[in-house]
């Protein structure tokens, strides 16, 4: 970067004034915390009542004093969320900041060019930074040079440009005590949502002992697929962004949710079309379904919407057979354990052909039941899977997966679409009671479109009177 030696030496004092140049022992402290700020993600989300309510203060302190100075002549309406949105994620940086041993300051550039990308928009930031520092909310630190050589010509060239320092300010801080945001357990209220909405794996040929197959590396899809695929890549990450966004005008309490990451996998298979996994993944998929139940959204309980047996629907929806809807789709009497059946189906899944030997693992838990007696019972009842033997493919496992995902995110898009929000579990999706009826019929609605037959639903919801999951 080339300046006039004037404007340059300007700069230059501002750094000095900063403690970004200073080399002494006074100040050198700071000026190592300032060069070590990481850049601000402005990516995080609030997960806690606390945090939430914090941001809702800041945003309308915010708000308050741009129509006292005159700088909106009213309040924000269309985009209200986006600049929340923004306020939420700018709090996340400054507050978790205050974690780190080595420094208390983030970074952020303030030129128009470098928010082409990214979850908040240069006007959005701009007015933002405007509002927490004219409130006293934020310490910032100007942009400098670093080194710089005299080229001789009048001119001198920055070798390094230090962007804005950005760190939470005394009042910053006593109004996130107040709101119950305290530094001591600052992480557990403020959570990072994913850079990347869209991931792809290669495939894998380990196993671990369970018989389930280990995590591959992950693939630029961006500049490793074809035009074509790249750009079907592109919507894709579009739609899962949707959902993120969507999700973040919701307050969701009982849970950790960042945002989706949607992974596929098999991604340098010769026929990869993304038709391989493409599972959404998130935190609170990790919790136990008693604890998923005590979700609200917006204040309101929920219910969880499940499939039944969705891959043994979606295979043989796709061979032209309807399960039975009456009876659990692994329940095939006779004294056959349903964990048992469901065991041998997903194994044979898994592998792309029928089950002959259960995972070492797994062989003290199945009961003594053999693989065999299983699979003939299992054949008995449905003839369609004999066609594992035929096709063989280790693919199937991940085929399957993207049926049971396309139903799964065409149900939450249509929801969204409806204004409901939605949580997605894999098979099932967790949506506010008073939204059960349209998300049972939604989610059949999108499974029929994908395999031509209809799932068994199993509705669940916590009851506070017995504190259990009550089928519904």
């Amino acid at each position: 970067m080339t300046l006039p030696a004037k404007k340059m030496l300007a700069l230059i004092v501002k750094g000095n004034q900063a403690g970004m140049l200073d080399k002494g022992s006074n100040g050198s402290t700071e000026a190592h915390a300032l060069r070590a700020a990481p850049t601000a993600t402005l990516s995080h989300r609030a997960v806690t009542h606390e945090a939430q309510a914090l941001v809702s203060a800041v945003y309308d302190t915010i708000t308050a004093d741009e129509l006292a100075r005159g700088t909106r002549k009213k309040a924000r309406q269309t985009n209200a969320h986006i600049f929340r949105r923004a306020v939420e994620g700018f709090l996340g940086d400054l507050l978790l900041a205050l974690a780190r041993e080595e420094t208390k300051w983030v970074k952020h550039s303030l030129k128009a060019d470098d928010f082409t990308a990214g979850p908040v928009g240069y006007r959005h930031f701009r007015d933002l930074v405007e509002g927490l520092k004219h409130a006293g909310l934020v310490e910032s630190k100007p942009a400098v040079a670093y080194r710089i050589s005299d080229w001789g010509d009048g001119n001198v060239t920055a070798a390094n440009w230090f962007i804005t320092r950005y760190r939470a300010s005394r009042d910053l801080l006593a109004m996130a005590e107040g709101h119950g945001v305290r530094a001591a357990d600052i992480r557990k209220h403020f959570l990072k949502v994913p850079d990347e909405p869209l991931k792809l794996r290669a495939g894998s040929r380990y196993y671990d002992k369970f018989g389930n197959k280990l995590p591959s590396e992950l693939i630029n899809w961006r500049t490793k697929l074809s035009k074509e695929l790249a750009l079907k890549g592109h919507e894709l990450e579009r739609e899962v962004q949707e959902l993120n966004d969507f999700l973040s005008k919701f307050t969701l309490a009982g849970c950790v949710h960042g945002g989706y990451v949607r992974l596929f996998n098999n991604g340098d298979a010769s026929n990869f079309a993304w038709n391989k996994g493409g599972r959404l993944y998130s935190d609170f998929q990790q919790m136990k379904e008693e604890e998923r139940a005590r979700i609200t959204i917006n204040d309101e309980a929920v219910c969880e919407v499940d499939v039944s047996a969705s891959n043994l629907t979606i295979f043989l929806g796709l061979k032209g057979v309807q399960i039975d809807l009456q009876r659990d789709p692994y329940d095939l009497g006779a004294g056959l354990p349903r964990d048992v059946v469901k065991h041998w189906v997903t194994s044979s899944f898994r592998k792309g052909r029928l089950c002959g030997e259960w995972p070492k693992a797994y062989r003290e838990d199945l009961g003594g039941f053999s693989p065999a007696l299983i699979g003939n019972k299992v054949l008995a009842a449905y003839p369609a899977l004999e066609s594992l033997s035929a096709e063989g493919t280790e693919d199937l496992w991940a085929e399957l997966m993207y049926a049971e995902s396309d139903a799964m995110v065409q149900a939450s898009t249509r929801l969204m679409q409806h204004s409901v929000p939605s949580l997605a579990v894999h098979d099932g999706m967790i949506v506010p009671m008073s939204q059960r009826e349209l998300a049972e019929r939604t989610i059949r609605s999108c499974y029929y479109g994908v395999c031509q037959a209809e799932p068994k639903l199993k509705t669940t919801i916590f009851d506070h009177d017995t504190n259990t999951l009550r089928v519904i």
